[in-house]
């Protein structure tokens, strides 16, 4: 989390692609949130992605939050044709309501 408050996103990705090589599951679906932001923000969509449906299917909970982060990377990032083929892929699983 320290890492994705200062944007340092690679760093953020390294420690995502650990937390999935070593096949860990938080108790909080929410903590997923700053490794799915990691791998928007340094173009690793379909780990973004994965993730995101990791925890949408142990918890429908993070729907809301989810949806959020990916419309929001939509915006603000620059345009990708592969970022809007995965946040699409993302509202449709989610069912988000953009």
């Amino acid at each position: 989390e320290l890492a994705r408050q200062f944007g340092d996103w690679q760093q953020v990705s390294k420690y995502a692609d650990q937390v999935v090589e070593q096949n860990f599951d938080p108790q909080n679906r929410f903590e997923w949130r700053p490794f799915v932001d990691g791998y928007l923000h340094t173009g690793n969509y379909s780990g973004a992605y994965d993730l995101t449906l990791r925890a949408y299917e142990r918890d429908e909970n993070v729907r809301d939050l989810f949806c959020s982060m990916w419309i929001t990377s939509v915006r603000e990032l620059p345009a990708d044709e592969q970022l809007l083929e995965y946040a699409e892929l993302t509202e449709d699983q989610l069912r988000c309501k953009w």
